[in-house]
């Protein structure tokens, strides 16, 4: 049964919100180019919380506290994103890599591999009955994958 990897990244505050990933799977580059910052980079920093809506700024957003020092590196920690791969993979341990790129095509260094355990759940079992004369419990399944 293959289904897609989970992979989940921190939000890295020196990423724009046009940056994205470049991912790499057992020495193989995929498709995959997600961002890990959504529209709500916009409205993260100085100017865009309750004291830059105001007259003093013209951003709206979060208010103090809401921003970087409040929800990144200096308050409770870096956000994390968690995205699924387009390309579906069997059960196994595959080694992942992931590389920045920005808007301009600039890449950053890739990061060391890490060991991804992928165990994906196998689909419920079909045509489950149980025997009137034996009371013995059938059932059948298939890899949805096969057919």
């Amino acid at each position: 049964m293959a289904k897609s990897l989970n992979i989940k990244t921190t939000k890295p505050s020196a990423m724009l919100q046009s940056d994205r990933l470049r991912l790499e799977v057992d020495s193989v580059l995929q498709s995959d180019r997600p961002r890990v910052w959504g529209s709500d980079r916009k409205t993260i920093g100085y100017g865009h919380g309750a004291y830059g809506s105001g007259p003093y700024g013209g951003g709206s957003g979060p208010g103090y506290g809401n921003g970087p020092y409040g929800r990144g590196p200096y308050g409770v920690g870096i956000g994390s994103v968690q995205f699924g791969t387009r390309q579906e993979f069997v059960a196994g341990d595959y080694q992942v890599r992931i590389q920045a790129e920005d808007a301009l095509g600039n890449l950053g260094a890739w990061s060391a591999a890490a060991t991804l355990q992928h165990r994906p759940a196998p689909p419920p079992p079909i045509n489950l009955a149980i025997a009137t004369q034996t009371s013995q419990v059938t059932w059948s399944w298939s890899d949805p994958q096969i057919g």
